[in-house]
């Protein structure tokens, strides 16, 4: 035979009814928690002037709800003022690396454009010392011509008398 048995037993074994309700989301929660004070402040409490209140739940219950949805007004209230500081935290460095994004592009420009204009007045600079150079050398250049030319002509009217004369 087998070795499971099947009589005296049931084969699917059931839950039980709090693993149900846990399940079923009736135990958990805000009202889960007011459920399970109340029910218990309600039950120690016991009052016998007014027979009305042992069997009613009522004012045990608002007043739990009361101080509970307080709270997670409060909570929740935190909750978004935490948020929006979170956000506005956010959004002041966006702008600020927005900014400093802009100001480092303007002080690349400025450099650039400084380095332009540096290299533009190197650049006339050089330009008025070659021509200077240039000027200097054609005027030494025609002075070497003017002596060139008239120790040339010199020589050339003395050989010109000098052939006249014999």
């Amino acid at each position: 035979m087998s070795s499971i048995r099947t009589t005296g037993r049931h084969r699917k074994p059931r839950r039980s009814r709090a693993a149900g309700l846990l399940r079923g989301g009736v135990l958990t929660g805000v009202l889960g928690t007011v459920a399970v004070t109340s029910t218990s402040a309600s039950a120690t409490e016991r009052p016998a002037d007014n027979p009305a209140e042992t069997t009613g739940e009522i004012p045990a219950l608002g007043s739990v709800i009361t101080s509970t949805s307080a709270r997670a007004s409060e909570a929740t209230e935190d909750y978004v003022a935490r948020v929006h500081l979170r956000e506005a935290r956010d959004l002041a460095v966006i702008r600020a690396q927005r900014a400093a994004e802009r100001q480092r592009a303007a002080d690349e420009a400025a450099a650039a454009e400084a380095a332009e204009a540096e290299a533009r007045r190197v650049a006339e600079a050089e330009e008025r010392r070659a021509a200077e150079a240039e000027a200097a050398a054609a005027s030494r250049a025609a002075e070497r011509t003017d002596l060139g030319t008239a120790s040339a002509s010199a020589p050339s009217e003395e050989t010109a008398t000098a052939q006249s004369t014999p």
